[in-house]
């Protein structure tokens, strides 16, 4: 099955099509490698995903050092809004690797339309944040046999 084309986080929007990264609507750089890391770390969340692998991923049959994959991270985090010590997203699993900690929905799933649907129409201000409350999906009914 093929990932997603768009994965909705918080008041982010990841585009795998077109590489962008937007937050309410706008572009956020990010440069290739984050793109990567990010991407690989939504698609294996909440699990830890370790340096080593990242290494493997992003710079196959090269030597990365730690402090080159931390320059990454911190690349990422500043593009996320994110303070290392009060994580939200992207959290460190000191000596192993990093994990994607927040919630998300892929593209194509109801939350997910839904979530983007709203975050536009409270930009344009047609929702007005102190009325706005979330409500639980509704379930399915099941039909009796």
């Amino acid at each position: 099955m093929a990932a997603a084309t768009r994965v909705v986080f918080g008041e982010f929007v990841l585009h795998r099509g077109t590489r962008q990264l937007l937050r309410a609507g706008s572009s956020r750089h990010l440069g290739p490698k984050a793109f990567e890391l990010l991407d690989l770390l939504l698609s294996q969340r909440p699990n830890v995903v370790t340096k080593e692998r990242i290494r493997a991923r992003l710079w196959p049959e090269t030597y990365v050092s730690d402090s080159t994959l931390v320059t990454l991270v911190a690349e990422l985090r500043s593009a996320l809004d994110e303070d290392p010590r009060e994580p939200r997203l992207l959290r460190t699993a000191h000596g192993v690797g990093y994990a994607f900690c927040g919630d998300a929905a892929e593209s194509g799933s109801e939350r997910a339309a839904t979530t983007e649907a709203v975050l536009f129409r409270l930009l344009r201000n047609e929702l007005s944040r102190e009325k706005f409350t979330c409500a639980p999906a509704p379930t399915p009914a099941t039909g009796d046999r």
